[in-house]
């Protein structure tokens, strides 16, 4: 039964110790009153954060190759020999366009 000086807070809370004073809404209580700890992820956020570490670990990886390619293409473009074969332009390179409709 509730008491005539209790407060409405006090019968919100449910118990009162023996001077009556209300229990102290400590985390036990709190978690046994109002549900799931908003704390604690839900199973959503758990596989929202596991799925997007495996996203990042896959961009990462993606990013560091696409780094590691463009140095290698560069180095191996820095050799005569082989930016002759690879580049059409070094090819033509230093020769003079002639136009076809010259006459001469």
């Amino acid at each position: 039964m509730v008491g005539k000086d209790e407060s409405p807070k006090e019968r919100e809370i449910g118990t009162a110790d023996a001077a009556g004073k209300p229990e102290p809404l400590t985390r036990s209580r709190r978690k046994r009153d109002s549900g799931p700890d908003p704390r604690e992820p839900t199973e959503y956020e758990t596989v929202f954060v596991r799925l997007s570490e495996r996203v990042e670990r896959i961009l990462r990886a993606a990013i560091w190759t696409g780094l590691a390619l463009l140095v290698a293409v560069q180095l191996v473009l820095s050799v005569p020999a082989v930016r002759k074969w690879a580049v059409k332009v070094e090819r033509l390179e230093g020769v003079p366009f002639e136009r076809a409709d010259r006459d001469g």
